[in-house]
């Protein structure tokens, strides 16, 4: 095995033990949610229960349930990056998120432009069909001209955008963006 295989084995290595514990802190905050939601049950059972039978203005309460995470819905933390050499954007080298079919690459990440798609950044994610990448891309696959998604993904772009022409000059099929869904 040379050394850039070694070096890539470590990069994967790497990755599936970043998606082990990213997968590890969402059962713990799902588990501390269900907590609570368990909670807010039982107390509103009881509250219920103690007043059948009260005189008067009926007791305000109030009952905030936390958001339930949406699998349907790209979230930042699903992706690897870093910023960009200038520092002026996000550079995406990786998805660590839920197994879908779709999904959509964010604009802008801790309030930086996604600039960049990393070459490979997707390409073992054989489970995605459809693929939203926003107008701020301005690179893809760098100069190595690998390819950075699984072939067969249908890549939606806006108009004009740059990834529209990197899709088609490597033979993915491209749609419009406002045709995109997350079903």
């Amino acid at each position: 095995m040379d050394e850039k295989e070694t070096e890539r084995l470590v990069k994967l290595i790497n990755v599936v033990l970043e998606n082990i514990q990213v997968l590890q802190e969402r059962t713990v905050r799902l588990e501390n949610q269900n907590e609570e939601l368990q909670k807010k049950i039982e107390s509103l059972e009881q509250q219920l229960k103690s007043g059948s039978s009260r005189v008067g203005a009926p007791k305000k309460t109030s009952l905030t349930v936390p958001p339930i995470p949406r699998t349907d819905i790209t979230d930042a933390s699903e992706f690897q990056y870093e910023k960009t050499k200038d520092g002026k954007g996000i550079c995406i080298f990786g998805y660590v998120g839920f197994e879908k079919e779709s999904i959509v690459i964010p604009d802008i990440i801790d309030d930086l432009p996604v600039k960049i798609i990393a070459p490979v950044a997707f390409i073992n994610c054989t489970f995605l069909k459809k693929v939203y990448i926003p107008s701020s891309v301005v690179e893809i696959g760098g100069m190595s001209r690998n390819q950075s998604f699984e072939k067969g993904t249908v890549l939606y772009c806006q108009t004009g955008a740059y990834a529209i022409r990197w899709a088609r000059d490597h033979g993915y099929k491209v749609r419009p963006a406002q045709e995109f869904s997350l079903d």
